[in-house]
Formats: C-alpha cells, structure tokens, sequence
C-alpha cells in the first residue's frame, strides 16, 4: 500500500479533546502522518502530554487548555493554530462529556445542559471558528466525533 496517500505532510491540524482516549490516538496519528497539531482539552495535563508525545514524531505540536462550552476558548484554540502554524487545514472534534444515567424524569436540568453544552455546542463553537481559517487555505476537514448513543437508545442515557 502506498503511505504517501495518507501523508499529512504540512498540514495543520487542531485535535479537541486530545487529552484522552480517541481522540489522542487521533492527535498522535497525525503527528505520525506528518501534521502540525494543536491539542486541546480541558484537562490541561493531559494535552500537555499528547502534545509532547506528538512532538516526539518531529512535527510542532501545542497543548492549549479550553473549555469549548465558551465561546472565546473555542475561537482560541484555532486561533493558535492560525497564529503558530499559518493556517488550519483539519479539526477534529471528539470533546465530550459523560450523561448522568438517568430517565428523563429523573434528569436535572442542569445536568441536561452541561452535556449538550460542551457535547453539541461545543462542536459547533469550534467549528464556527475552524470554517473560516480552513476556508482561508482553500477548504480543509472538519471531522466530528459522537459517541454510538447517538443513534442507538440504551436505557438510562436520556440526555442521548
């Protein structure tokens, strides 16, 4: 199989919720594929780390610590891409929180917001942010991450 088809070689590149899981598997296979890629989560040390593995593959790799339930730390983490690479070509979106299990009736309404805060508006804050900088380059990815209760119900998991 030819590996230059799936080279990323100059390519910028933004991972949200590098910190754990998929999503630094995600982040350390681009910085193996060759792409510069920003790490972001809320948990700090945990981007700090994906993003110091990554950079052990020769690319420039940051940790930017955000919250993308706020606005200005969405817009932030692809203004550093722009800012410290040049550009943005691909985001990847996988932040999210866990839902309390419970039934609809049992549900606090806060709890209901927090997840589709950072689980929904999270990926469209960041993407809001992303389609300009990766229109700019003449278009780019934007890959968005949701977890299986999304489509299938299991019981419990209302806020899916």
């Amino acid at each position: 199989m030819d590996q230059t088809a799936y080279s990323l070689s100059g390519k910028n590149t933004v991972v949200v919720g590098a910190a754990n899981g998929i999503c630094r598997a995600v982040a350390l296979a681009f910085a193996d594929a060759g792409a510069n890629v920003v790490c972001a989560d809320v948990e700090e040390a945990g981007a700090r780390d994906t993003a110091a593995t990554a950079a052990k593959s020769g690319v420039r790799a940051l940790a930017v610590a955000a919250d993308v339930a706020k606005a200005d730390d969405a817009a932030r983490i692809v203004s550093t891409a722009v800012r410290e690479f040049g550009g943005l070509d691909v985001l990847l979106f996988g932040a999210a929180v866990r839902d309390p299990v419970a039934t609809v009736p049992e549900l606090d309404e806060a709890a209901w917001e927090h997840v589709l805060r950072v689980n929904l508006t999270g990926a469209f804050l960041v993407s809001k942010a992303a389609i300009p900088a990766m229109a700019a380059r003449g278009g780019g990815s934007l890959i968005l991450i949701a977890s299986q209760l999304g489509r299938v119900a299991a019981p419990g998991r209302a806020v899916y």
